[in-house]
């Protein structure tokens, strides 16, 4: 048995071996011995002590023994009712088989949604993969499950931009899952793409690259996965790792090497030259272009016009029928047709603008029939829009472009220099401003002279708070190199800082008092402890505050870190804020009631300002200032989350987990060329 033969047999074993984990469990029926033997025996004890400690007669130690027992045979068949560690994986990897399985159906009825499925011949191509072998003849597959069968379960797959590769791929993944639906122990077939890798092992980059194309796979559970080697990896458009491509596939290779699984890479067969495929894959595979004969029935079985008129281009303009057999360009045909049916597609008479004239009718045929984008004027805008963002992924040689991670390049790309550092400062000012202004107007409208001599306390107060609400916001949101850190939750030790805080004030507080011969429970020391304590609680809370960012998590579709943090804000400045500020207002009561509401409006401006701006509101703002501006500029509206969801809606733009990204790479070139920055 030669090396590639061995490598097949392990990758086929672990196509249905499944996950295993070491350390084995106590079997169920044992488990269920133990759960009786526990309650008749915390029963047998429960009576004894009852008879014999408590001198009770027989009837009452049997009913106060059936309490404990009852409690601990719950307990008991609780625990032996449980699954094994083992079980519970195999049925959450059943599920999400299932779940996987509808998405790749999903995104295959999105692509045929308005035009018929265009068949699609393989050709094995010996001379590609690692083990190549020589005077062997290509044999060809009807469909890519039997390539990839006849490949042993690891397969390489070539073909030209817009070949349908990707779609073949969803495919495969599609089958793969509804035939792992009937198994014990299912395998979890994932489809990412190497756009985001960086280097390094494939076991870190992994987990996270199926969390973000899978909503709600933890990276957790796919670590477990992976680490099982309980998937089958699909990896489309290798060509998306760059000049880090064969760096890639010998990561792969050392990640096949330490744990065979299945495996596909697919890539454009002009971007794999003079690149060697893992050891592990035995065959390569190339999607071939329909025949001229194949792309004539298919669009004559449109029955439209529009098709018609494709067909009618002479047999001998070989530029326009190359073109034509692409599958991109086939789809595009189709769906013009779909759209527009009896509108002729006029043909330009240079051949080099003829792509460009396809491509830009179909994206035009898209927008015209999405209606207004939000915040356009007409489609002339969302095309604009779409362009620049076009132009920016592909400077970047970006493929997905996640819009809960903005990186923070934009900032200084796009605003004026220092307007993302001054805003900070600017926050703080209009804070400050708004609470003297609120206590000065409270205390003229109310006539109350006494509340302006805490003018000089508030400004001292909002001074602190501001410098410690500023050091925080710098540390977590203004990052180098680093996106804009929407808070998914936050961490630290500001429990502790405030119990740490608390302690040391009341022991102050208690010192005081003994120096001043008080009683510490006296009231006036009691308000003092409780305003210092008010007074410190938000500078705490700022100072300890940390905020985490989430890769991923359940429903972390486009757009919803961005309202979790604006949700998380507001929850803390209800819930912290406003109570600090409704103590302040009850320590500030005796002073009388016009005094009280008047001192702690402004106090209400502070506290409830600067804890929405540390739980999650300081990222919103600069999105809302990066929004304002990409729009004062005319790259984009402010709504920019909506119009990304319409452009989504209407297949100008493709939900990639928790990203989104152009339909195929010639529509992101094409809609490039057009931005005229």
């Amino acid at each position: 048995m030669d090396a590639l033969e061995r490598a097949q047999d392990a990758i086929g074993g672990a196509a249905h071996r499944g996950s295993s984990f070491p350390g084995g469990t106590v079997a169920r029926w044992k488990r269920w011995t133990l759960a009786v033997l526990l309650g008749t025996a915390v029963f047998a004890a429960a009576w004894w002590f009852c008879e014999a400690g408590l001198d009770k007669s027989s009837g009452d130690a049997i009913g106060i023994a059936a309490v404990p027992s009852a409690l601990a045979a719950m307990v008991a068949g609780w625990w032996a009712g449980l699954s094994s560690p083992e079980v519970r994986d195999r049925v959450a990897r059943g599920l999400w088989v299932r779940q996987i399985a509808a998405a790749s159906r999903a995104e295959l009825d999105r692509v045929f949604a308005e035009v018929p499925r265009l068949p699609l011949v393989l050709r094995s191509r010996p001379d590609v993969a690692s083990f190549r072998k020589t005077g062997v003849a290509a044999e060809e597959f009807a469909d890519v499950g039997a390539a990839f069968d006849g490949a042993g379960r690891a397969m390489l797959l070539l073909g030209a931009g817009g070949g349908g590769k990707s779609t073949l791929l969803n495919e495969l993944c599609e089958r793969l899952c509804v035939a792992e639906q009937g198994r014990d122990e299912p395998v979890v077939p994932v489809v990412v793409t190497p756009g985001a890798w960086t280097g390094g092992r494939l076991e870190t980059w992994l987990p996270g690259a199926v969390a973000d194309a899978y909503p709600g796979v933890s990276p957790a559970v796919a670590r477990k996965w992976v680490s099982a080697r309980a998937i089958v990896l699909l990896v489309d458009a290798l060509e998306d790792a760059g000049g880090r491509k064969a760096d890639f596939l010998a990561a792969l290779d050392r990640f096949l090497d330490a744990g065979a699984c299945p495996v596909v890479v697919a890539c454009r067969e002009q971007d794999f030259e003079g690149l060697d495929a893992p050891t592990a894959i035995g065959l390569a595979v190339q999607v071939c272009k329909p025949s001229r004969d194949e792309a004539v029935a298919y669009l004559k079985a449109l029955g439209s016009p529009a098709a018609d008129s494709v067909v009618a281009v002479s047999e001998k303009d070989s530029q326009w029928w190359s073109m034509v057999r692409e599958p991109l360009m086939l789809g595009a045909i189709a769906t013009l047709a779909a759209i527009a049916p009896t509108t002729p597609l006029r043909l330009v008479s240079r051949h080099k603008d003829r792509r460009r004239q396809v491509l830009g009718l179909y994206v035009d045929a898209l927008i015209a029939r999405g209606g207004r984008p939000p915040g356009a004027a007409g489609g002339d805008d969302a095309r604009r829009w779409l362009a620049w963002l076009a132009a920016w992924m592909s400077m970047r040689g970006a493929r997905e472009f996640y819009v809960d991670r903005i990186p923070a390049s934009w900032l200084p790309a796009v605003l004026e220099p220092g307007d993302n550092t001054n805003l900070i400062s600017r926050t703080g000012r209009t804070m400050i401003a708004t609470a003297v202004a609120v206590l000065v107007g409270g205390a003229v409208v109310t006539a109350n002279a006494a509340a302006l001599r805490s003018l000089p306390q508030l400004v001292f107060h909002s001074l602190v708070i501001l410098f410690a609400t500023s050091y925080t916001l710098r540390m977590n949101h203004l990052v180098p190199g680093e996106p804009i850190r929407l808070t998914w939750r936050v961490r630290g030790r500001w429990p502790v800082g405030l119990g740490i805080t608390g302690l040391l004030i009341f022991a102050g507080a208690m010192v005081l008092a003994a120096a001043l011969g008080r009683s510490p429970v006296s009231v006036p020391v009691v308000v003092t402890t409780g305003a210092v304590f008010v007074y410190a609680a938000p500078v705490v809370l700022a100072l300890t505050v940390r905020s985490v960012a989430e890769s991923n998590r359940a429903r972390t579709a486009p757009g919803v870190r961005l309202r979790r943090s604006l949700m998380n804000a507001w929850r803390a400045a209800l819930l912290i804020g406003l109570p600090v500020t409704a103590v302040r207002f009850a320590l500030s009561l005796p002073a009388g009631l016009e005094y009280a509401v008047v001192f702690c409006l402004p106090l209400a401006v502070l506290n409830i300002g600067s804890t929405w701006l540390v739980f999650g509101g300081m990222p919103v703002l600069q999105y809302r200032l990066l929004f304002r501006e990409i729009a004062r500029q005319g790259r984009g509206p402010r709504r920019y989350v909506e119009f990304l969801r319409w452009a989504a809606e209407n297949r100008l733009l493709h939900p990639a987990g928790s990203a989104v990204r152009f339909p195929h790479r010639e529509i992101q070139r094409h809609l490039k060329l057009t931005w005229r920055g």
